[in-house]
């Protein structure tokens, strides 16, 4: 089958008259023109052009196929040129998932400034704390929340935005009610809320809380278990039982006194923030600019 290039060299020999002259302005050889003719013939099956010494006559077949060729060839010329300002400029649709606790601080803390230095960028926000199918669902950057080491979506392109860690916390209120645990074995006795990221008919949760007490971590369970990070804060801080958070999300509430730290002793797993994208997908600079638009803001949250 012929290609774009072959589209090329037709359309240099029909501008110059002869083979020679168009493998000159292709900067090509003779004979890598010649085969790019045959192979434009053998495809449809005639003849482009008659043939002698000095020089070709295109047929009447050569002229019609000729015609319609310049279309793709501007089209392509077209694409190409876009592309390429992409890559200069950030400009075009960037298609993002973000968790949704962190979704609604980026999009009011850095999403404006990001648009207002490119103006040509336009972004697509889904919050959700589901695990989104980036290529069946067409997103260009997804992030993650994973425990430090472990990424479960292996095919996919990762890059490393961030470290963070947990805070185990509960309200004025339900401690004044409860007391405060001082061993991590006493979780599993109290009232825990709980992410849940796919619901089943597990009573039981498991945090990766350890001690003397719970070298292993805890086995919890209590009245509510959620898939959203800012559902589980907002059952904390409605004193509902105690929760273990990302700390960007209970970070001011702590500092207001809002919530109180518990077991600050204990060993507390730790996670990373990765952006993901969909496997042997170009990086075009609209891409990379959102990219590092998410990992300077990391740098600035109290993750």
């Amino acid at each position: 089958m012929w290609s774009l290039d072959d589209l090329r060299a037709l359309d240099a020999v029909m501008r110059e008259g002869n083979f020679s002259e168009a493998s000159r302005k292709l900067g090509v050889t003779r004979s890598a023109v010649s085969k790019a003719i045959r192979r434009i013939e053998d495809a449809l099956g005639t003849q482009m052009f008659f043939r002698n010494t000095h020089h070709v006559q295109p047929t009447y077949s050569a002229r019609q196929f000729h015609a319609r060729a310049l279309e793709a060839l501007e089209i392509a010329d077209d694409a190409t040129e876009m592309v390429r300002a992409g890559k200069e400029t950030a400009r075009g649709r960037v298609r993002l998932s973000l968790p949704t606790s962190l979704g609604f601080a980026y999009m009011s803390e850095a999403l404006p400034d990001l648009l207002e230095a490119h103006p040509d960028l336009q972004v697509d926000v889904a919050l959700t704390d589901r695990r989104v199918d980036l290529i069946a669902e067409g997103f260009d950057i997804a992030l993650r929340l994973a425990a430090t080491g472990q990424l479960l979506d292996s095919d996919l392109l990762a890059r490393k935005l961030a470290s963070g860690v947990v805070e185990l916390c509960a309200s004025p209120a339900w401690i004044g009610k409860n007391g405060q645990p001082d061993r991590v074995i006493d979780l599993a006795e109290l009232p825990c809320i709980w992410f849940a990221a796919a619901f089943d008919h597990e009573r039981k949760g498991f945090w990766d809380v350890t001690d003397a007490s719970a070298p292993q971590g805890i086995h919890i369970s209590g009245p509510v278990r959620s898939d959203s990070g800012l559902a589980l804060r907002a059952a904390v801080l409605g004193s509902a039982g105690i929760a273990l958070l990302p700390r960007f999300l209970v970070a001011r509430p702590i500092k207001e006194g809002r919530l109180v730290r518990l077991l600050p002793a204990a060993n507390k797993p730790r996670y990373s923030v990765y952006a993901l994208r969909p496997p042997g997908s170009h990086l075009t600079k609209a891409t990379e600019t959102v990219l590092n638009s998410l990992q300077r803001w990391l740098e600035r949250v109290e993750i």
